[in-house]
């Protein structure tokens, strides 16, 4: 490094090393009193080039280490002058705990902790168990960051102060209750998204009424080709007057299964709306407290439109454990009414039942492989991508997956250009569990 021009000049050289064991010390700091710096190469030496003839003070140092300054290295032009250092590694303790979730599971969360002062990037939390160990100088206070890899929860910074002893330090951290998207939890009610819903054939325990008999009903195949309500995919419920067009009238019914709302002050009912409204045409929302014997209507539109999310309160609900709610449609050659993603509760975040499923999907080679599904066969929405991590201690091609369904389930990894995998796994709920896959390049 040229530090001066101008002027008669030398260089100043040397090595770096450890009193300790004598090695080199690779990438300490050497600076002379004029502020110019340099780093030491794999063999700890270093090179101040053309320093301007004179006398100066030059340090040395290195991140736990104590520093050592030579004063009035002298600097003769034309000459090389050396000042070697050894330095003496300060005393030092380790730092471990865990990172674990505070809200509900209690489980590892796979957490990214960086720590001032640190120089070797952050520290990562064992996926599996949320374990951590780092060891710093002693007698000093740091500022730990703790990032969490999941999303949804919260980073957390702390203060740790380290004595002589090693210190153990766990650390929980807590999820985002506002937006509600950690893995493991949800809002307090439950959700319907029509996926996989098939003609006017109705699943997960609701029904579909035809008042008519005509067969003129709710359908989940969009028969009549329409838009999907907005934030809506394009699975959703429709009762279309106009596909039917003059051929007969709609008085048709999408009933929920019942829905206990015991303890829920507050329940409501929200969902993805496209009402478009026409003379002789209505839309109800009704919510039966006693299983569905007796309706009341909350909602209601005849020829205005009704386009967006929509959020109806169920005071009437409220802690009640019989609870059913229905979409009622009545028309004749008028327009359409679509639904999608129904949520019946309260928006108060939840844990839910099931377990994390993490892992890392590696070809037969040994190479690692991004981009890779994870898939529930008995769940599809229960899915994960591998990525790389920037973890040192995991390989890339890392997953992780939430399971609302427990115990014994079935898992398939697919990628382009392997066989794909299939395996058994035992996921434990309110625990995280470790599956890799080693994936076969197709023939």
């Amino acid at each position: 490094m040229a530090a001066f021009s101008g002027g008669p000049s030398g260089d100043i050289t040397g090595q770096v090393t450890s009193s300790g064991t004598g090695s080199p010390i690779v990438d300490a700091t050497v600076t002379d009193a004029q502020g110019y710096t340099v780093h030491t190469n794999a063999d700890g030496d270093y090179a101040l080039d053309n320093v301007l003839a004179g006398s100066y003070d030059v340090t040395a140092s290195m991140y736990g280490y104590s520093p050592q300054t030579q004063d009035d290295v002298q600097v003769t032009a034309g000459q090389t002058s050396t000042a070697n250092f050894t330095l003496t590694a300060v005393p030092s303790v380790t730092l471990s705990g865990t990172v674990k979730d505070g809200s509900g599971h209690k489980w590892p969360v796979y957490s990214a902790i960086t720590i001032t002062g640190y120089p070797n990037g952050p520290v990562y939390t064992n996926p599996y168990t949320g374990a951590y160990s780092v060891t710093l100088p002693q007698n000093a206070t740091y500022q730990l960051q703790v990032t969490p890899v999941y999303p949804g929860y919260q980073a957390k910074s702390l203060p740790v102060t380290l004595g002589t002893q090693n210190l153990s330090r766990n650390i929980k951290v807590d999820i985002d209750v506002a937006t509600c998207t950690a893995p493991g939890y949800g809002w307090d009610g439950s959700t319907e998204t029509f996926t996989g819903w098939a003609g006017a054939t109705a699943q997960d325990g609701w029904t579909v009424a035809d008042g008519e008999g005509d067969g003129q009903t709710w359908d989940f195949a969009n028969p009549g080709n329409r838009a999907p309500p907005p934030g809506a995919d394009e699975s959703f419920a429709v009762a279309d007057s106009a596909y039917y067009g003059k051929g007969g009238s709609q008085d048709t019914s999408l009933v929920s299964p019942v829905q206990n709302l015991s303890g829920q002050s507050a329940p409501e009912v929200t969902f993805d709306n496209s009402y478009y409204g026409h003379r002789g045409q209505a839309a109800h929302l009704d919510v039966s407290t006693d299983g569905g014997q007796d309706w009341t209507t909350v909602w209601h539109r005849t020829t205005a439109d009704a386009i967006g999310t929509t959020t109806v309160p169920i005071p009437q609900a409220a802690n009640q454990a019989d609870v059913r709610v229905r979409f009622h449609f009545t028309g004749s050659n008028g327009w359409w009414w679509a639904i999608d993603d129904v949520f019946i509760g309260s928006q108060v975040c939840v844990p839910r039942h099931g377990g994390l499923l993490d892992g890392v999907v590696t070809s037969s080679t040994g190479a690692a492989l991004d981009g890779a599904t994870i898939t529930s066969r008995s769940a599809p929405a229960d899915a994960a991508t591998t990525a790389p991590t920037g973890d040192p201690a995991v390989p890339d091609g890392f997953y992780w997956l939430f399971s609302g369904l427990t115990g014994q389930q079935r898992f398939t990894a697919t990628t382009t250009g392997f066989t794909p995998g299939r395996a058994i796994i035992r996921v434990p709920a309110g625990r995280v569990s470790q599956h890799d896959w080693v994936l076969t390049p197709a023939r």
